[in-house]
This record gives structure tokens, C-alpha cells and sequence, in this order.
């Protein structure tokens, strides 16, 4: 989680940041706030080693970016590890801040605008709860390909046919090819809301 420190003017929105990523299983953030360190006693060069290392970097951002955020997004990036830019509304941003949000943006990272800390706790939560949907998708889909399945969105009833569910107040197991194929026949008779 990284933001401009000077005069800390961000401090309520890295704990927010902080707390919505302790929120998240198996997910801990870095920030100067939680670290035992804190503060002046921390050197630029352990900032950019937890930048380029961690699974993910915060930049909380309101008019300009400093120069040791801007080393710290480099290091990001070089590591090639998810960006997460939340930007504070009702700044007016300096061009070279613009030009890297829109960069940033285009590569593919995530930008939120928020315009209170709750509201910065709620956007970056998603984010990465959305991050983590994508991940998985796509190691899905690469086993998929690597098993000579169809990576493409379309499934059939062979692909989960022989698995079983809960299906009945008594909790009775039934295939799901067998769910489907009941379901064909209620919508044949007449009654989709059933099957629905």
C-alpha cells in the first residue's frame, strides 16, 4: 500500500486500504502503519524491494504522484505483479499523473475513483475479489487447453454429467445429467418455472 506520505494526508485512506485487504483470506498487506519499523526508519530501497515482491501494489492517489511512488510503481510493474490504482476525487491531477493513470489503465490494472475511505475500502475489496475471479478463470481455462478441452466459454452436459448434487428436500444426490435431462422434460411439458 503505498501513497504520498509528506505531511500524511492519505493516513485514514491506507488504513482502509489496509483493512480491506486483511479482509481478504490468505492476503496481508505491507504498509508503513503495520510495520514494527515504522516510518523514517524504513529506507527507499525496502520500499521498492516490498513493491517489486508482494502479490500486488496499492497506490492511493490524489493530485500528483512522488518520485519514490512513481519508483515503487516501476518496481511494480518490472515484477509484473497487479496494480491497483485508487484515485481521490475532487483533485485536479497534474498532466504526468493523468498520462500515467491512462497508462496504467490501457495495461490492464485496476483503477477505482472513491471519494471517502469507506468508500476506497468497498472499491479496493472488489478489486481484488475481481482479480482473483480472473486468476482462477484463466488457470481453468489453461488446464482445459492442456487436457485438450474447449477453452472457449460453451459447456456441455458431458462435461459435468457423471457429477453428482443435492437435489431434492431429503438431500438426496442425483447426477447433474440426470438433473438436466429432468429439467428438458419439465420444459417439454409446459412447466420452465419449474424447472427453473
Amino acid at each position: 500500500v503505498s501513497s504520498k506520505m509528506t505531511g500524511d494526508p492519505l493516513k485514514a485512506e491506507r488504513r482502509a486500504a489496509i483493512e480491506a485487504i486483511e479482509e481478504f483470506p490468505l492476503a496481508s498487506p505491507w504498509a508503513w502503519e503495520d510495520s514494527a519499523q515504522a516510518g523514517p526508519y524504513y529506507s527507499e530501497r525496502e520500499c521498492l524491494a516490498q513493491a517489486g515482491t508482494s502479490d500486488g501494489l496499492v497506490l492511493i492517489l490524489e493530485d500528483e504522484i512522488t518520485p519514490i511512488t512513481r519508483r515503487e510503481l516501476q518496481a511494480a510493474q518490472a515484477a509484473g505483479v497487479p496494480i491497483f490504482v485508487m484515485l481521490k476525487t475532487g483533485f485536479t491531477r497534474n498532466a504526468e499523473l493523468d498520462g500515467l493513470v491512462k497508462r496504467v489503465r490501457g495495461e490492464g490494472n485496476i483503477t477505482a475513483n472513491f471519494s471517502s475511505p469507506g468508500e476506497l475500502k468497498t472499491r479496493l475489496a472488489k478489486a481484488v475479489r475481481t482479480l482473483t475471479w480472473r486468476s482462477w478463470r484463466e488457470q481453468m481455462l489453461h488446464r482445459r487447453q492442456a487436457a485438450g478441452s474447449p477453452a472457449s466459454n460453451e459447456v456441455s452436459a458431458e462435461d459435468f454429467g457423471g457429477v453428482e448434487v443435492g437435489a431434492g428436500e431429503d438431500g438426496s444426490m442425483i447426477k447433474i445429467s440426470e438433473l438436466v435431462a429432468r429439467a428438458e422434460r419439465q420444459v417439454e411439458n409446459g412447466d420452465a418455472a419449474g424447472a427453473l
